[in-house]
């Protein structure tokens, strides 16, 4: 298995978590509105629901990041040039970003704290411009966000706790 794919199952291991938290975050990411006069005569409509663009990046971190770092960390580059989640976010993919960091419970790992970001927010602020990147032994790189920086760019929707 290779380690991405190491990865991916642990964090699709959290997948009922995840759905929890957003479903509690339906407010910020669904729309309600009056039916326009079409659909109330014509379609038995009174109410629309409906999906803020709603494409939601996911990253989910392991036990003691938050509390060390108090980031949230994007990948910046791969040895082997495959496209990084950097790049996807600059060239506008995603609409929100759900960052997660986890803790141990007992012997289970649960969901300890998240926050969940307006990327178009974070697109337009200066913060993924002139990034310097961080190194890891592997050969691939990140850049990290303080969080204490996406709260004074106003790109955090809400957070938990």
């Amino acid at each position: 298995m290779r380690p991405w794919e190491i990865d991916d199952k642990w964090a699709r291991g959290h997948g009922k978590e995840i759905a929890k938290i957003i479903r509690s975050l339906a407010g910020e990411i669904l729309y309600v509105r009056a039916a326009d006069d079409d659909e109330d005569i014509h379609k038995a409509t009174d109410i629309v629901v409906g999906v803020k663009e709603g494409a939601i990046a996911c990253r989910i971190r392991r036990p003691g990041y938050l509390k060390v770092f108090g980031d949230m960390t994007i990948r910046y580059s791969r040895p082997t040039g495959t496209s990084t989640e950097f790049e996807k976010i600059k060239k506008g993919f995603g609409r929100w970003y759900l960052y997660m960091w986890t803790v141990w419970v007992g012997e289970d790992e649960k969901i300890e704290s998240w926050v969940f970001i307006d990327l178009n927010c974070l697109r337009a602020s200066e913060l993924l411009d002139n990034p310097e990147p961080i190194y890891n032994p592997n050969g691939t790189s990140f850049i990290a966000i303080p969080l204490e920086d996406l709260e004074k760019a106003g790109c955090i929707v809400r957070q938990f706790p």
